[in-house]
Formats: C-alpha cells, sequence, structure tokens
C-alpha cells in the first residue's frame, strides 16, 4: 500500500488512503499507524488528500 501513497496520481494516493482506513476497520494493530498516515495526509496532502483525510479521521472507529 504503502507504493500506492507514493504514486504520482493525487487520485490514486486518496484512494490508498480510503483503502487503508477500510482496512484498518478490522485490524486494531494497523489503526494507530492508519491514524498517524491519516493526520500527515491533513498537512502536507494534496486538497483531495486533506479533505478525505479529515473525513476519515472524524468517522467512528469501528
Amino acid at each position: 500500500m504503502q507504493l500506492y501513497l507514493e504514486d504520482r496520481s493525487s487520485i490514486v494516493r486518496t484512494f490508498a488512503l480510503q483503502a487503508l482506513a477500510d482496512i484498518s476497520r478490522n485490524d486494531a494493530e494497523l489503526r494507530p499507524r492508519v491514524r498517524e498516515i491519516l493526520e500527515q495526509s491533513v498537512v502536507r496532502g494534496t486538497a483531495a488528500m486533506k479533505a478525505r483525510a479529515r473525513k476519515l479521521l472524524k468517522e467512528p472507529k469501528s
């Protein structure tokens, strides 16, 4: 998944964020790392990545 987060395409990187969030819903060990990635994306990502990361960070944890 890391490769997708580093892709040249903003769309690919944004969907990678969504995929990580989806996967982490069923993997408690992965959640802290995904949260960290989302928080970094809010600061450093493209406009689309920032918006998606903010949305995902607001979602209730499963």
